[in-house]
């Protein structure tokens, strides 16, 4: 239920993707994850280390979870420092929680840091593409689905009506059980489902579009055209291009004027036997 929640705040940032200027804003923030995973892993890997070398320095005495790791993050994390006692003589747990925070606090962050902007001028650079990209991968999916659906069921003008009697319906639950959330059970919960399903059933509704099943007759074709914006070379390039094609077609005419000839002989010498 949890992942469920952190799902639907995730289609949110989704939601802004129609507006071009907004998507532009958030798409290499959505993206740097991809481009961290690398500092990620080495992250990882040193707080599994400093989360065992706690754990061996405690002599075994706590449990890895939550009390190790609970310690761990908090040492690693908000670079805070264990309380130490002076008479205890634990001497190897405070130099190992002073080289962890030296070590995550100047290295490791700094690494996050260097990354994270590099990451973000990259992404930032090819926004344009990417949000290309997202809008051209919606539209595939959207032509995918159509021709599985059945688009046929409600007009045009119904589906409009369904899908806003489902919305206020889903609005009106979330509203109301926010408020009073300990009445909340599963039955809510399949009438919330069903009013997102009807949303997206109706968006594919409309027989009369040649994108979807129900309008496309027996035999009938449809296309998309697909442009690309023309690159001009540069002058140079093309008269370098053009120059190697024109010796290239001096070079065949000479070799078949050449073939001529030396046919021409040959035939010449045949006849000679003959007179």
């Amino acid at each position: 239920m949890v992942i469920t929640v952190f799902l639907y705040w995730r289609r949110v940032l989704d939601f802004f993707t129609a507006a071009e200027y907004i998507a532009r804003k958030l798409l290499p923030i959505k993206r740097l994850i991809f481009g961290i995973l690398p500092a990620l892993s080495v992250a990882g890997i040193a707080f599994a280390a400093f989360c065992h070398a706690f754990f061996v320095a405690d002599g075994g005495e706590h449990d890895i979870w939550p009390g190790v790791l609970w310690e761990t993050f908090s040492i690693l994390i908000t670079s805070s420092l264990p309380e130490f006692d002076a008479d205890s003589g634990d001497q190897l747990k405070l130099i190992l929680a002073l080289v962890a925070v030296l070590f995550f606090s100047v290295f490791i962050l700094n690494i996050f840091i260097g990354v994270m902007s590099e990451v973000y001028m990259d992404e930032t650079s090819k926004c344009q593409l990417t949000y290309r990209r997202e809008r051209a991968c919606a539209c595939l999916n959207y032509l995918l689905r159509s021709r599985v659906m059945a688009c046929g069921v409600f007009s045009k003008a119904t589906s409009y009506i369904v899908v806003a009697v489902a919305a206020s319906v889903a609005v009106g639950i979330q509203i109301y059980f926010f408020r009073n959330h300990l009445l909340m059970n599963k039955g809510v919960g399949l009438v919330f489902m069903l009013c997102q399903g009807l949303i997206v059933f109706c968006a594919y509704q409309d027989p009369e579009s040649p994108l979807t099943t129900s309008s496309r007759g027996a035999g009938a074709s449809y296309y998309i055209w697909y442009c690309k914006k023309a690159v001009a070379l540069p002058q140079a390039d093309c008269q370098e291009e053009v120059r190697n094609v024109f010796d290239s077609i001096q070079a065949f005419l000479a070799k078949i004027e050449a073939d001529k000839i030396v046919l021409s002989s040959s035939l010449q010498w045949k006849r000679l036997p003959s007179a």
